[in-house]
């Protein structure tokens, strides 16, 4: 492979998103060593990139029209899923896909890109690795879109049996290959000897600006007000400054962590982590990154896919809903406080393990 791209929601800030980037840039540098690497993103300002990739990626390109690569690659997270609604037109739009069916439409709509003088070269490979995809609303603004770029893939790695259950209902010609989140692949980001390093009353909130619904925070809020009367460390994580800057102000009074790739290092983020004996989170990797420190997580259900990431730890893993009360809140704290270390590593390597045996099928076939 001479040159490969990697898109994704890269550029924005996001930890988990940087993450994924980074590991994703060093199993391709790794698995094809000649390739020149680039990354496609749609953001303004993605000049931290290629420093935070240390050299790996070559170049910046922008998301669309789609680059020219001998292999697209996209790099995890979980940008196929939409909850908002569109209006009529796409309610109708969507209902016409699902009676012309996905291969259909996408043939029509490529030949209306060429029309258009946008470019699709069919000679690309495209891939995606531990993607996560979710239910769209009938009249998502984003799903026709989606569905044909999920279509056009040849190769798919869902990060969990939840989105492998949905691709497989629409009907996709690509492979579909069982995989996890890529962040499993601890080998490719976290520095060496940096685990978990708390002290029993030190507990994270990393916490998600939900929009659509916020309410959920005053709950957060309350709990982090009981724990802290009670003795614990309480601090706020926010893995998306731009995203969750909200948050600063719901949360005044805290000591508040953030995410700056441009002015702070993996390893000191990382490192402020460790310091917790737990993690609240509502954002996925919250969750992930935590297991990666041998830190147990209790996940808050904003959306479908923090139920999803908590059933990745079966062993180590707790969920609670956002319609709980305090009560129920405290309770499930103070029970994942008490998760085994041992818990927690058997479920990380046995998420890594399904991860690599993913990609080692996948290098067979690209």
């Amino acid at each position: 492979m001479e040159r490969i791209v990697l898109k994704g929601y890269y550029g924005f800030g996001n930890l988990g998103d940087d993450i994924l980037m980074l590991t994703s840039a060093n199993w391709l540098k790794q698995s094809f060593p000649d390739c020149n690497l680039y990354v496609a993103t749609a953001s303004d300002t993605p000049d931290y990139i290629m420093p935070f990739t240390n050299g790996l990626v070559k170049g910046i390109l922008p998301i669309a029209p789609e680059p020219q690569a001998d292999l697209l690659v996209h790099g995890g997270g979980g940008t196929f899923y939409d909850y908002h609604s569109g209006g009529l037109t796409y309610r109708l739009l969507n209902r016409l896909i699902g009676i012309m069916g996905v291969a259909l439409f996408k043939k029509g709509l490529t030949h209306y890109r060429q029309l258009k003088g946008w470019s699709y070269s069919q000679d690309t490979r495209r891939v995606a690795l531990g993607i996560g995809v979710s239910t769209f609303t009938a009249d998502s603004k984003k799903y026709y879109h989606k569905v044909v770029e999920l279509s056009g893939l040849d190769v798919i790695l869902p990060r969990d049996p939840y989105s492998l259950r949905i691709l497989k209902g629409m009907g996709l010609p690509g492979k579909l290959i069982q995989s996890s989140d890529l962040a499993f692949l601890d080998s490719y980001w976290l520095p060496p000897d940096l685990r978990q390093d708390g002290d029993g009353k030190n507990i994270g909130f990393v916490i998600k600006n939900w929009p659509s619904d916020n309410s959920y925070l005053q709950l957060l809020k309350k709990a982090a007000i009981l724990l802290q009367d009670q003795g614990y460390t309480v601090t706020i994580y926010l893995f998306e400054k731009s995203h969750d800057c909200y948050i600063k102000t719901a949360f005044k009074g805290f000591g508040i962590e953030e995410w700056c790739p441009r002015s702070r290092s993996l390893t000191d983020y990382l490192r402020s982590l460790a310091k917790n004996d737990l993690l609240v989170t509502s954002r996925a990797h919250g969750a992930i990154i935590g297991a990666a420190l041998n830190i147990p997580s209790l996940c808050v259900g904003i959306e479908p896919k923090l139920h999803q990431i908590a059933q990745m730890f079966p062993q180590s893993g707790q969920y609670v809903s956002t319609k709980n009360s305090l009560t129920d809140l405290y309770s499930k704290i103070m029970m994942a406080l008490q998760t085994p270390i041992s818990n927690v590593k058997a479920d990380f390597t046995e998420n890594s393990r399904i991860v690599w045996d993913s990609l080692n099928k996948l290098k067979h076939l690209i």
